[in-house]
């Protein structure tokens, strides 16, 4: 799977919860949160595709500043903490942690959604989106991306990237379910032409 960078963001877990623990190992391993505070948070959410374009300006124009925004950013900083614990557990082919379970479903507690029926090209399908009352429900959709992955998810595809400087999770949808990198197009080519040096250096070495 290719990575897929829209803004400054990239997206390659394929479950958007996963997504967004990733933003953690960027930071760990640049120095510099992808998600530095709350219009950050609403960006990210929204080139996700979490939240719409109404959604972002509403969350902006109602809570970029002030208390509230704080309080909803440190939560959300906080929840991405409880879904490394999660991803960590998953990867490692353990059980989610009862802390990440009961984050999941306090915020699972705030959601208000509200169902549209929709036309598509193969039909009719609902599609269901969040009412926004308050700032901490913006984080409701990455809990049901959560749920979604524990729910209906093999657990057993859930992998970090074969390349230890770079380690970000990924869903494994690949055919065989063979995939090591989190894209062939960076992680993958950087680590099969560092073998390949590592391959001549040895012959080289012998000869």
């Amino acid at each position: 799977m290719p990575r897929v960078s829209q803004g400054s963001f990239t997206f390659v877990g394929q479950y958007r919860c996963l997504d967004f623990v990733n933003t953690a190992l960027i930071a760990a391993r640049s120095g510099a949160d992808p998600i530095p505070d709350f219009e950050g948070l609403v960006s990210w959410l929204h080139d996700a595709g979490l939240i719409d374009a109404a959604q972002r300006s509403l969350a902006l124009h109602k809570w970029s500043s002030g208390r509230e925004a704080q309080q909803a950013y440190a939560g959300a900083m906080l929840f991405r903490v409880r879904l490394m614990e999660i991803a960590q557990r998953l990867a490692s082919h353990r059980q989610a942690p009862i802390s990440g379970l009961n984050a999941i479903n306090e915020q699972l507690q705030h959601r208000v959604t509200r169902a549209t029926l929709m036309r598509g090209k193969s039909g009719y399908f609902e599609r269901f989106e969040t009412d926004l009352t308050e700032p901490r429900q913006l984080i409701v959709p990455l809990a049901q991306s959560a749920a979604d992955l524990l729910c209906n998810g093999d657990l057993s595809l859930v992998k970090r990237c074969a390349n230890p400087s770079c380690s970000l999770y990924f869903y494994d949808i690949s055919k065989n379910h063979t995939r090591r990198w989190c894209s062939m197009d960076t992680c993958g080519s950087r680590m099969k032409m560092a073998a390949y040096y590592q391959r001549k250096r040895l012959r080289r070495a012998r000869s």
